[in-house]
């Protein structure tokens, strides 16, 4: 009996890192823990992650507060590496008005991403300076209620391991990269889209999904992702209609405003235009004078959607047990960032609340963080040096930290694989009940649960 009824090792017991982590808050999980956690213990976990997220945005407003005393001309924005794309929009964005996709001046960011910066700036003055730096403090507020919206709904998604919600609440890529630029929204509304999913709510999970697809396109993938892991569990139906409110949501908005303001469709449209940027392992092509020829360049980009989504469907299916969605996701979602004609510092963002859901090590996650913060540093004494070439980094240096940074986001690919693919049902009781320890069906009742743990006892 006692062979199928052994639970899964704590968080804090089988990670290293985490291990070494909770000595501060009384060392690991003792064997005769409560599991899971009390809810007062959830509470206590909740509003200690929280002033974490917090205080990670503080220390990256802290590391960018030369540009909010001094302004963000170059070469020093990229110098003091506090550049950000706030500032710039204060300028586009008027004090009042509608959204900013009038014809001629269209912001080239997608709809969702719109309102929130027309939100914003309704809260800062009116112009010069002083309206680049309250664009700044208001993301800065924005951004810190966003973190944290997002650490709690990870943590409530996580049911059985709340606390791989420190991975979004603690990660060093948030001090870097969370005042750049306004991902966190995208974020955040994908964080709470599988949060309902995982509640068994799926067509506000469809509804919430729609809107962040309107800030950033990566939750297409998300929602990909969770109709292969549907498939697996059974629940086809569910998925089918959060697919479709989903995308009906996606469509009447865009389709909507696009009847009045035509601009709002020129961010996709400029991404078929662009050349390889910043980032991207295509742009090594141009750092050598032989840029990529723009057909190519964007047919292998579309390739590379339809590979990333083919290999995650075949991590998702071939894995002994059924995978978590944060496992899959990442795969999918690496794989259309390395081959993608853009890879920014603010687009790892994505991946974090993906990290804890996946439950991968700290070790893994630090990993990537380091590549991700040396990647930070080169890009922007890259980019001073084009105004000064006295403190320049050179081309090929930048080469080489743009190669580190991709083989980071595949070193966590290749955990969330290995993972995935090593992983075996906790025990056959488990597997009898479906309990493989994932998101893609949602839990289980509680009722079921509450038998499962006074069996195991």
């Amino acid at each position: 009996m006692s062979s199928i009824a052994t639970p899964p090792p704590a968080p804090a017991e089988s990670d290293t890192i985490a291990r070494l982590a909770t000595g501060a808050l009384g060392g690991p999980r003792g064997r005769y823990a409560v599991s899971p956690l009390s809810r007062a213990s959830r509470l206590l976990l909740a509003g200690f992650l929280c002033l974490g997220a917090s205080l990670a945005v503080l220390l990256g407003f802290l590391q960018k507060s030369y540009c909010l005393r001094y302004g963000w001309g170059a070469p020093q924005v990229y110098f003091k590496a506090c550049y950000s794309d706030l500032p710039a929009y204060a300028g586009t964005i008027p004090p009042s008005g509608g959204l900013p996709y009038a014809s001629g001046s269209a912001l080239s960011e997608p709809l969702g991403t719109g309102v929130a910066l027309r939100l914003l700036a309704a809260f800062v003055p009116s112009d010069g300076f002083a309206r680049q730096q309250g664009m700044f403090v208001a993301w800065a507020i924005a951004a810190a209620v966003l973190l944290v919206l997002t650490t709690v709904v990870t943590l409530a998604t996580c049911r059985a391991h709340p606390a791989w919600a420190a991975h979004v609440a603690l990660s060093p890529i948030i001090v870097t990269a969370a005042l750049v630029s306004v991902d966190l929204v995208g974020v955040a509304l994908t964080s709470v889209a599988l949060w309902l999913w995982s509640s068994r709510r799926p067509t506000a999970a469809g509804v919430v999904l729609g809107l962040a697809i309107t800030t950033r396109t990566y939750p297409v993938l998300v929602l990909v992702v969770l109709g292969v892991l549907a498939l697996r569990a059974g629940v086809m139906r569910r998925w089918a209609r959060t697919a479709g409110v989903a995308i009906i949501t996606t469509v009447l908005l865009l389709g909507v405003v696009a009847v009045f303001l035509p601009g709002v469709l020129t961010p996709y449209l400029a991404w078929l235009g662009a050349s390889a940027q910043l980032g991207s392992p295509w742009y090594l092509a141009t750092l050598a004078a032989k840029p990529v020829p723009l057909g190519v360049l964007t047919l292998a980009a579309m390739i590379g959607w339809v590979l990333a989504v083919g290999v995650g469907a075949l991590v998702a299916l071939a894995a002994p047990a059924r995978p978590r969605i944060g496992e899959v996701a990442i795969v999918v979602v690496v794989l259309v960032l390395v081959t993608g004609k853009s890879l920014p510092p603010q687009s790892s963002l994505w991946l974090i609340p993906l990290v804890a859901l996946a439950g991968l090590p700290w070790r893994d996650h630090l990993v990537w963080a380091t590549t991700e913060i040396c990647y930070f540093v080169a890009v922007w004494l890259y980019l001073g040096g084009l105004d000064d070439v006295t403190a320049a980094l050179p081309a090929s240096w930048y080469g080489v930290f743009l190669v580190l940074r991709v083989g980071g986001l595949l070193w966590l690919a290749a955990a969330a694989t290995r993972q995935a693919m090593t992983r075996a049902p906790h025990s056959a009781l488990d597997a009898a009940l479906g309990r493989e320890d994932d998101d893609a069906a949602g839990p289980m009742h509680a009722r079921r649960d509450a038998v499962v743990v006074r069996y195991e006892r």
